[in-house]
């Protein structure tokens, strides 16, 4: 819309120039500087009108993306795998040993799917363009000390239809939950913190879906089921668990994931992911999930 304003502003002044140039060789009886005049606005109008060619070509070729955007916003203590999910969301063959724990905010755009391709009419250049709608979530990750944490709460106001991820860090000895672990989550999840999460004003129209995530779940006994698990960690944090469903019920969930081994990080994504989304584009967005989690398997595999 830009460029086709300046081309029209563009010949108005050339057009602004030639009768300018006209009234000035009537009273002056110059035909020479006339047709010289003349001739140099042709070549400007040429020269436009090649410039728009250009654009009308270039717009054939090229397609305009519309993002259908989902915030999703990580919560957690240090060292519970917040940016190692992230980063395999991102680039599924991530080797989670080399990277380093945050140290400042940081958002990452992930392009998830295409939901949608349609040929429009460009009124700009009056030429038939593609038009294609992605999903593309915005993950917000926050460095796991308290200051952070409370910078945090003040972005949820700012989010609408967004999915809070809250992590806990998981240190396992033979079976056992840590101490220090222990106290690192009792700590992040205290009371006062998730009585200023229940006062955010609006919270529950700016938040569709709460998952509670246990990460690094393939520290316990290999041997262990997964529903074993669960059970020892509901049973470790059930304060904690109960004061966020308290606030967020019924849109929560809990789930055990691990980035070393990718247990349900798919799952992660897509539980998170696909708020707002109807059911044809709920269908694309499973399909590209699949291969997702194919990417995922082969990493392992290898």
């Amino acid at each position: 819309m830009q460029t086709d304003y300046y081309y029209t502003l563009s010949l108005l002044m050339a057009l602004f120039m030639l009768v300018v140039s006209l009234f000035s060789v009537r009273n002056s009886g110059n035909k020479e500087r006339y047709e010289k005049e003349i001739s140099q606005l042709k070549d400007m109008i040429t020269k436009k009108e090649k410039m728009l060619k250009h654009f009308k070509d270039y717009a054939k070729k090229t397609s305009i993306i519309e993002y259908k955007r989902q915030d999703i916003v990580l919560f957690g203590p240090r060292w519970s795998g917040k940016t190692s999910i992230v980063a395999l969301w991102e680039k599924p063959w991530t080797v989670i040993t080399k990277i380093e724990s945050s140290t400042a905010w940081k958002n990452y755009y992930i392009d998830i799917c295409k939901l949608k391709e349609n040929k429009m009419m460009c009124p700009t250049f009056e030429v038939e363009r593609v038009f294609i709608e992605k999903l593309q979530v915005i993950v917000h990750d926050w460095p796991g000390e308290d200051q952070y944490r409370d910078e945090a709460l003040k972005t949820l106001p700012r989010l609408n239809n967004s999915s809070i991820i809250f992590l806990f860090e998981l240190k396992i000895k033979n079976g056992t939950i840590d101490d220090k672990s222990l106290k690192l989550n009792n700590e992040y999840y205290s009371k006062y913190f998730l009585k200023q999460l229940g006062d955010v004003p609006t919270i529950n129209k700016n938040v569709s879906k709460v998952i509670i995530t246990f990460n690094k779940i393939d520290l316990f006994p290999s041997e262990w089921t997964y529903e074993k698990k669960m059970e020892l960690l509901r049973t470790t944090y059930e304060e904690q668990i109960d004061r966020i469903k308290s606030i967020f019920a019924p849109v929560v969930i809990e789930l055990g994931t691990s980035s070393r081994t990718n247990e349900n990080l798919i799952r992660l994504l897509a539980e998170s992911a696909s708020v707002g989304l109807n059911a044809s584009e709920q269908r694309i967005f499973n399909d590209t999930l699949e291969e997702k989690k194919g990417k995922i398997y082969e990493r392992k595999q290898a």
